[in-house]
């Protein structure tokens, strides 16, 4: 998208099997892909890209901020204490414990989809279900927005559908 409103005409070679994704690791000697190039010159991944862009300075590899996932689970919690409130329940319940996992999932889930590409690319790297059967990491935030919407839906018939969809 980037390099689309920067003008530049795109040749997108996709990473489709955990293999493709080693060996483009492997030969360039990089940790991440996708990696751009630009008339045949390696500019690297987004972040790399971005500066050579001029759309945000050079990061340092310490950069790693864990903000969004606090700011999620923080405001799920504080979403399951306000239901407790709200139906007069204990925030120390098992109730409230399924609320902040169920909402917490749906959450994660959307910040999957934001970007499914780029969570599949690096999903391929950890999860071993995925780096055998690609279509499964972009299934996978799906999945789990079922399984968080079944769990919110406290329905007996869903809860072992839901059970089963958490575990994989």
């Amino acid at each position: 998208d980037a390099l689309k409103h920067a003008g530049y005409d795109i040749v997108d070679r996709h990473i489709t099997t955990q293999d493709q994704n080693s060996l483009v690791k492997d030969t360039l000697g990089v940790e991440t892909t996708p990696q751009t190039f630009i008339e045949g010159k390696r500019i690297g991944g987004n972040e790399e890209l971005q500066v050579f862009l001029g759309n945000s300075e050079a990061k340092s590899n310490d950069d790693t901020t864990y903000a969004p996932i606090i700011a999620i689970f923080s405001v799920t919690a504080l979403m399951s204490l306000a239901l407790c409130w709200a139906l007069s329940i204990s925030v120390l319940s098992m109730q409230a414990l399924m609320w902040f996992v169920a909402l917490s999932m749906c959450v994660l889930a959307i910040k999957k989809l934001e970007d499914l590409e780029s969570f599949t690319t690096g999903f391929l790297g950890y999860d071993l279900l995925a780096r055998r059967v690609v279509r499964y990491a972009y299934v996978y935030p799906f999945l789990e927005a079922i399984a968080g919407i079944a769990m919110l839906a406290d329905q007996p018939w869903l809860n072992p559908i839901a059970g089963i969809i958490a575990l994989t």
